[in-house]
């Protein structure tokens, strides 16, 4: 303590360090998290922060954080539902939007969020892409309509880039399961709300792009 006491720079340092720590849980980085608090111990046993090192480290921060950007979002605001995804995925890549209640009361219905509705858009309109919640022919019961989405919960839509279809029957009585891949450029996921006061589904919709 004598030394940030008799360092002042080392207590902006120390502050500016919590500063970013507080960022760095808000981004959700969490491999930086270890990172940030081994900095932190390294300034208490009195082993001075280079410059360089503070500003490479400001490097990872902006660009790991330029990958976490929100995607676009559409539709009603009127809800407690954060809606975090990339801007864009590689081929191949697992396509993951996670819906977060930010209220600390409220709990949120999300409707049929297992039935996945994936649009990708073609010049100016947007295309339904066919998604399988049952493998063709297979006898799986129907999930359930509604998810409760209790304050502080996420739920995580998942897409494998690919676009599925039950076709004509087999030989041996089950339709034959078809799988491609739509092709690249702009899409989006709804994510559909169930409003119980007034009885009616809100959908929003989160856009993001698969890249080459």
């Amino acid at each position: 303590m004598d030394f940030f006491l008799s360092n002042p720079i080392s207590v902006e340092i120390a502050c500016f360090l919590v500063f970013l720590q507080k960022c760095v849980y808000s981004l959700k980085l969490c491999c930086l998290v270890k990172f940030l608090n081994d900095v932190m111990v390294n300034l208490f046993f009195m082993r001075p922060l280079q410059p360089v090192f503070l500003l490479l480290f400001l490097f990872i921060i902006a660009s790991c954080a330029s990958t976490r950007q929100n995607a676009e979002t559409e539709g009603s605001s009127d809800h407690p539902l954060v809606i975090t995804a990339d801007n864009a995925f590689k081929r191949k890549a697992p396509v993951r939007i996670v819906a977060r209640n930010t209220s600390s009361q409220d709990t949120v219905q999300l409707y049929k969020p297992r039935n996945l509705i994936v649009e990708k858009k073609k010049e100016d309109r947007w295309v339904r892409i066919r998604t399988l919640y049952c493998p063709c022919g297979a006898s799986c019961p129907a999930p359930p309509q509604k998810r409760p989405l209790y304050p502080g919960m996420t739920y995580t839509y998942r897409w494998d880039q690919m676009e599925e279809w039950c076709g004509e029957m087999t030989p041996e009585g089950i339709p034959e399961m078809h799988r491609q891949f739509p092709g690249f450029g702009q899409y989006r996921v709804a994510i559909r709300i169930f409003k119980q006061a007034e009885g009616k589904v809100d959908t929003l919709y989160q856009s993001f792009n698969i890249k080459k």
